[in-house]
This record gives C-alpha cells, structure tokens and sequence, in this order.
C-alpha cells in the first residue's frame, strides 16, 4: 500500500503546498483499504473526515423521491468529504465502494 506521504504528494489538490503542511496532513492521514460494496460513509454522519481516492470508483449517492440517485463518482487521485469545512458539519451524501482497490 502506497504511504499517506506519498499519495498526497501525487495528488493534484496538494499541488502547491508548502512541505510544512505536506507533512501535518501526512502524520493525520491513514491509508486504508474498503471492500467492494461497503460504505465508507453515510449522509447525516458526522463530518470529521475526508478521503483521497487510491485505487476506487466511489459514487456518492442520495436519497430522493425516486430513490437512491448517484450524484457523482470519484476516481483514483480525487479527494471525498469536504463537509467537514461547512455547517452544519454532516455528510450529505452516501458514499459506498463499488469497485475493491488494486
């Protein structure tokens, strides 16, 4: 599994940032694998996380008249979960793994 430090350093929302701060988001970082079919987070939780993409296709969902609607899915390289910046600080979608990392 390829190392937190490493992955951010690939990843073009990093781009740019000073090593300072490469490195504090590295030390709170965790690499992590999640079975396909899983949910790595679901709408109204709490938002205190985000995630980077390594190796997935990660569609995030929510509920509505008709159902569960994919409103967007993330790729390798792409960060998830940025609820965590905003009130009122919840998940607003679902986000579940549909393919398992390589």
């Amino acid at each position: 599994m390829q190392p937190v430090d490493e992955l951010i350093t690939t990843s073009s929302v990093f781009q740019g940032m000073d090593d300072r701060h490469l490195r504090l988001i590295a030390e709170l970082g965790r690499p992590m694998d999640i079975e396909a079919d899983r949910y790595l987070f679901r709408a109204g939780a709490p938002a205190d996380t985000f995630w980077l993409i390594r190796s997935a296709r990660l569609p995030g969902a929510a509920q509505c008249a008709l159902g569960q609607m994919v409103m967007e899915t993330f790729h390798n390289g792409e960060p998830v979960g940025w609820s965590w910046l905003f009130e009122p600080y919840r998940l607003q979608f679902d986000g579940r793994a549909t393919e398992r990392p390589a």
